[in-house]
């Protein structure tokens, strides 16, 4: 499936802390910024139970990589700065 959630981070050196909002619901996000590497997960609890996390790279306005779904499925992703 496909989705279109929205994220709102803060960074902190190479801290990453944020928010996702989407079809899983609403939960906090936590990772990390290194260089043009982004890695951010979120612990969803619902209807999918388990860890989400993304891995991909980011130029500072957009992002793309690939996503783990809980260990239920696998996927890509991108994203654009708002």
């Amino acid at each position: 499936g496909s989705g279109n959630p929205s994220f709102t981070f803060k960074q902190d050196g190479e801290k990453l802390t944020g928010k996702y909002k989407g079809l899983l619901g609403e939960f906090d996000v936590t990772g990390t910024v290194k260089g043009d590497k982004v890695d951010f997960s979120f612990k969803a609890t619902g209807q999918v139970e388990g860890v989400v996390t993304y891995s991909g790279t980011t130029d500072g306005k957009s992002m793309k990589g690939k996503l783990s779904l809980a260990g239920l499925g696998e996927g890509t992703f991108t994203g654009k700065k708002q």
